[in-house]
């Protein structure tokens, strides 16, 4: 338990600038939703787990020992899925920035799935030689990436270009750091079944808790991406048909 929640806090002050691009900030803005969110909600609530086992320690038996062993690799493995697939979307907007060129965004209203070496929307000039070479040698999972470009425009009239990924873990589901997170928390709520009698609904809270709110965060994005992309999100929902767990959901 000690080890999962310092790598998620670590890799949450690592990975600062990531948050940045969350939809608590780039759409839901700084209110009393996250000021009391983060104040209180938070330190309190996703807590639970540990503060259970605190005030119900346990010696595990080798009978138990599974626990630990599930407990180790599901809060590992949901961890590689959650900074996987967030570091290969960052990538990707590193690699190809979205282009601001109304031309550019009409061009791209026009192209189905791409591919990377045939991404360029207009014919490199020396200057961008190099981002020109690394666009060519990009590869996620050792392939080359496939994306869909879709433009939009916003409220002051500018056109605007979207990458939606369609490889690596965002080819499996449209939000599969959603289900990196929701491993990790079952994780931790795994490991207040070492407490004899089991922990009931406050050693599961966190994770049902997050279980709610990513279903619905995920039901949200639909809603503004279909609004924002039109036709092209209807496309990408076609190439990437689960939300969070490939095959189920």
């Amino acid at each position: 338990m000690l080890l999962l929640h310092s790598i998620y806090v670590i890799d949450f002050f690592w990975h600062e600038d990531w948050y940045l691009r969350t939809i608590d900030i780039a759409h839901d803005h700084f209110g009393f939703y996250l000021a009391w969110g983060d104040s209180v909600w938070l330190p309190f609530m996703y807590t639970a787990q540990a503060q259970y086992l605190h005030h119900n320690q346990n010696n595990l038996g080798s009978e138990q020992m599974w626990i630990n062993l599930a407990v180790l690799v599901l809060g590992l493995g949901g961890y590689v899925v959650f900074r996987g697939s967030n570091n290969q979307k960052d990538y990707m907007r590193r690699i190809f920035s979205p282009s601001t060129d109304p031309t550019s965004a009409a061009a791209a209203s026009t192209s189905a799935l791409s591919t990377a070496p045939n991404t360029s929307l207009a014919p490199p000039s020396h200057s961008n030689t190099a981002t020109e070479d690394m666009k060519r040698n990009v590869r996620i999972w050792g392939k080359k990436p496939t994306y869909i470009l879709a433009p939009y425009q916003t409220a002051d009239g500018e056109w605007h270009t979207s990458l939606l990924l369609t490889s690596g873990y965002w080819g499996l589901a449209r939000h599969m750091n959603y289900f990196g997170d929701i491993c990790m928390a079952t994780a931790m709520g795994l490991a207040t079944m070492a407490v004899s009698g089991g922990p009931g609904l406050v050693g599961w809270w966190y994770t049902l808790y997050l279980i709610t709110l990513l279903v619905h965060r995920t039901r949200r994005c639909d809603l503004r991406c279909s609004a924002k992309y039109g036709e092209k999100w209807v496309e990408y929902r076609k190439v990437v048909r689960w939300r969070i767990l490939p095959g189920i959901y």
